[in-house]
């Protein structure tokens, strides 16, 4: 069994910012040259949050102006918790195995700042 971990950097632009992270787990994922197991993602701020969704306009505006109501209510003092701070994914035949409009996403609750993905993968 293979271990390789690795660091996403990612920069968030807004307090309520979605940046999709998809494409830098697959490559963490092609470089670790494993072709079945999974992989864990994880942001260890607490100001952020890792989801698996779609990256449609809509729905992205819908997420945003949704954090922004609950961050109104919490008069802006802290974090809303929303998602997790990790997703565990499975990698088949090499690649992430999502949905076909599935996107991993980093969700900014508290940003803009820059950001720090762990990105674990195991498996043969």
């Amino acid at each position: 069994m293979k271990v390789v971990s690795s660091i996403c950097r990612v920069r968030t632009l807004d307090t309520h910012d979605l940046v999709d992270v998809t494409e830098d787990v697959e490559q963490a994922v092609a470089a670790a040259e494993v072709s079945a197991g999974r992989v864990t993602v994880t942001v260890p701020s607490p100001t952020c949050a890792v989801v698996v969704n779609e990256r449609e306009t809509g729905l992205l505006a819908d997420i945003g102006a949704t954090l922004d109501r609950m961050t109104a209510r919490d008069n802006g003092a802290s974090p809303v918790s929303v998602g997790s701070r990790s997703a565990v994914l499975p990698v088949v035949g090499g690649r992430v195995h999502l949905g076909m409009w599935q996107r991993l996403l980093l969700v900014e609750l508290e940003g803009p700042g820059d950001r720090a993905l762990t990105v674990q993968i195991v498996g043969d």
